[in-house]
């Protein structure tokens, strides 16, 4: 519900946390705010939003975890392996899942899956508070990431699905504009955006 779209390929991290700051004390009452959860896959860029945005709790979102130990177990093909290391994890059992992780690397032959199956275990133990958080908050609070569906739709659909070029200035002008339309603005905003975003607009 009312939800808000930012992104950018020029702001740095924190001018893009500060416009998402600004947003959010300027839309509501902020002593009424109850919950705000920032979901992602654990990036350090995500994370620097507990910087600017207070009392925020960070959230590892499904789609990242239950692909990290899709590829400890050796794939969903495997799927005792798979079901077994999903319920440790989503029991919260670190100890027991860091354990049946290093069995079934042990197990393996080949060097880059040693070497890929070592780096997500390491993920999903290096997220384990944002995996306790989602444990914590998922059932009351029906959390779920929509960002790569978002990312999907609103960016990649139009910006890189297939190969095309960009300078740095096209790609933010055609970023903002398609977050401007996902927002909702007339096209009087729609001009306004686009102006600061390129001068010579005509």
């Amino acid at each position: 519900m009312n939800k808000q779209i930012f992104a950018s390929n020029l702001k740095s991290t924190d001018d893009l946390w500060i416009e998402v700051y600004d947003y959010i004390y300027s839309t509501y009452y902020i002593t009424k705010i109850e919950n705000i959860f920032i979901l992602g896959d654990g990036a350090r860029w995500i994370k620097t939003s507990l910087e600017w945005i207070e009392n925020a709790t960070y959230v590892l979102d499904e789609f990242h975890l239950n692909k990290a130990i899709s590829v400890v177990s050796g794939g969903k093909r495997n799927k005792e392996r798979y079901n077994k290391l999903k319920e440790l994890v989503y029991s919260g059992n670190k100890i027991e899942f860091l354990k049946e992780a290093k069995i079934l690397i042990e197990k393996e032959t080949l060097e880059s899956s040693i070497k890929r199956k070592t780096q997500h275990m390491k993920y999903v133990k290096n997220q384990w508070k944002g995996i306790e958080a989602n444990l914590e908050h998922k059932q009351k609070h029906q959390l779920g990431c929509s960002a790569e569906g978002h990312v999907s739709h609103i960016l990649a659909s139009r910006m890189s699905s297939r190969p095309q070029g960009w300078s740095r200035e096209g790609l933010e002008g055609m970023t903002q504009l398609r977050v401007a339309i996902s927002n909702g603005v007339t096209r009087k905003d729609l001009i306004a955006t686009l102006k600061k975003v390129n001068k010579k607009y005509i």
